[in-house]
C-alpha cells in the first residue's frame, strides 16, 4: 500500500482497489489518445499492454533528448 500511496500522493489517500481503477482508466485513456482502436484495446493482453506503454515512453524520453540537444 505504501508504494501505492506514494505514487498516487496528488490524489490523497486511496484504497488498493481505487489505485488499480485509477490506473486502468488511466492506461485506456493513454492508449486511446495514442490512436489504438477500441476493439484492439480490449484484445491486448497485459504484456502488449505493457510493451506499448514502455515503447511510448521510450519514444518520448528520445524526442525530448533529441529537442533538448536543439
Amino acid at each position: 500500500k505504501r508504494r501505492i500511496t506514494l505514487f498516487y500522493k496528488d490524489l490523497g489517500d486511496i484504497s488498493q482497489n481505487e489505485a488499480h481503477l485509477y490506473n486502468h482508466w488511466t492506461v485506456l485513456l493513454t492508449l486511446l489518445e495514442k490512436g489504438i482502436p477500441w476493439d484492439y484495446i480490449e484484445q491486448m493482453l497485459p504484456a502488449e499492454v505493457s510493451l506499448v506503454l514502455a515503447l511510448m515512453t521510450a519514444k518520448a524520453e528520445r524526442e525530448h533528448e533529441l529537442s533538448a540537444k536543439g
